[in-house]
């Protein structure tokens, strides 16, 4: 056994509470077994030099409230991005990503509303704000896409979520 193994057999109740004193219930044992899973299969020699020099846990302890706060972290965009309550400001993009268990919400209904909107607008604005918001793009990949200059694109999404906005009550 490795340095990394002792150690996730001997800390895993350690790296559990610290898990949900952290994140919660709903999400400690998910923490936990993806920590444990990247300690584990990882090839590099970071994590084994901590662990020999006993500052393993502080690592850990650290990595843990990062993916608690963070909104960058693989963990939130995992398990916490969902669960989350999705608001027009939330990108809609993610919205034909979501697991089936939120198709149950009205999204659909909320997408044809918005869907109908764009047709009152110019026809040029309206389908990039399709393009960006439904089809995953960011403006740097519809730039790239479309050879469409930036800053027409931002302008072009800009008008029509502000449309979009001023014609539909955002709950706040």
């Amino acid at each position: 056994m490795n340095c990394i193994e002792c150690f996730v057999r001997d800390f895993y109740d350690d790296i559990k509470k610290i898990c949900l004193a952290q994140v919660g219930e709903k999400y400690a044992e998910d923490l936990t077994h993806d920590i444990i899973l990247v300690l584990l299969t990882r090839e590099d020699d970071k994590y084994s030099g901590m662990c020999e020099r006993n500052e393993l846990l502080w690592y850990l302890i650290r990595w843990i409230k990062l993916c608690h706060y963070s909104k960058t972290t693989r963990f939130y965009y995992k398990y916490k991005r969902w669960a989350e309550n999705v608001t027009f400001e939330y990108p809609m993009n993610a919205v034909g990503n979501l697991p089936d268990t939120f198709q149950e919400m009205n999204y659909k209904e909320q997408l044809a509303e918005i869907e109908k909107l764009l047709e009152d607008i110019y026809w040029f604005e309206a389908e990039l704000f399709k393009i960006y918001y439904l089809h995953n793009h960011s403006i740097n990949t519809l730039t790239n896409a479309t050879g469409i200059s930036r800053k027409t694109i931002q302008i072009s999404i800009k008008k029509a979520k502000d449309y979009i906005e001023e014609k539909i009550k955002r709950p706040r």
